[in-house]
């Protein structure tokens, strides 16, 4: 699966030398270490979380209702670039910009430095 998702998004690198091993650190977080996917745990953030996410991206692994359901708390905030996966690298002056806006307001939202 590794190999494929890696031909799907383009990789430069040698498809000899990817092995599933490179995702495990996500993949056991989401299962609690377990490694199955129907231990799949449900992840639902506590705090405020900035997700920023390429609208171009070939192969997008989060879910739009999970997107929806972080931009409805106020203190979220969700952007949408137009670039690929890189988003920081792709989109480095509006990631920037977006993060330090985000980083400038309280948990209810509202604006609490002036930038």
């Amino acid at each position: 699966m590794t190999r494929a998702m890696a031909r799907v998004l383009r990789s430069p690198a040698d498809q000899r030398a990817l092995v599933h091993a490179g995702m495990d650190p996500y993949f056991n977080q989401l299962t609690g270490g377990h490694g199955f996917y129907w231990r799949l745990k449900r992840f639902a953030p506590t705090c405020p979380v900035y997700f920023a996410y390429g609208r171009r991206k070939p192969l997008q692994l989060i879910a739009a209702e999970w997107a929806d359901t972080l931009a409805k708390r106020p203190a979220n905030r969700v952007v949408g670039c137009d670039t690929g996966h890189w988003v920081t690298v792709e989109a480095a002056e509006e990631f920037n910009r977006s993060v330090l806006e985000w980083l400038g307001r309280d948990e209810l939202g509202r604006p609490s430095v002036t930038l």
